[in-house]
């Protein structure tokens, strides 16, 4: 069954921050040597709406504009946003995660690569840490973050929003 892409918060099927052209225009614009291994995705749709579900697991500043929406944006309670608009940021973030995720099976187990230790015996793990003190098993790279950053907001526990418990 085929999805269509809504990328319009107005309408009813909502179900994307950005369409396919603005996803096209921002790979051209700011990532042209990508933009050959974006053309060869097959399923561009399904990779940006992967990618909107991935962002909404941020933990985002403010609040949803509507209670009816399923997604994340729009919000209200955000400086110089209006409650009815998805910022170009956000767009431009689900363009570069719908990019990322099409690039390698990211459902499968991570590598070593990501850890600076691996131990056997008792077994210890240590993941990496980017620079911003954000493990590397994020499923979203800090690049992505970095263009939302100023509508992030609370408590981030690797990115994805967490309930904090009082023991």
């Amino acid at each position: 069954m085929a999805v269509t892409l809504q990328a319009d918060p107005s309408l009813a099927g909502f179900n994307c921050y950005c369409t396919r052209a603005e996803a096209n225009e921002y790979l051209l614009e700011k990532r042209l040597h990508a933009l050959t291994a974006w053309e060869a995705v097959t399923n561009k749709d399904a990779a940006l709406l992967w990618a909107t579900r991935e962002l909404d697991r941020l933990n985002w500043d403010g609040y949803r504009a509507t209670s009816s929406n399923r997604h994340e944006w729009p919000r209200s309670g955000i400086a110089d946003v209006d409650s009815d608009e998805i910022p170009d940021q956000v767009k431009e973030a689900t363009a570069e995660l719908a990019y990322y995720l099409a690039q390698a099976d990211r459902t499968i187990q991570t590598t070593q690569e990501q850890f600076t230790e691996i131990k056997v015996g008792p077994i210890t793990l240590k993941p990496r840490e980017s620079s911003t003190g954000i493990d590397l098993t994020s499923e979203m790279p800090d690049s992505i973050r970095g263009l939302v950053k100023r509508f992030l907001g609370g408590f981030q526990a690797s990115g994805i929003n967490r309930n904090l418990v009082r023991t």
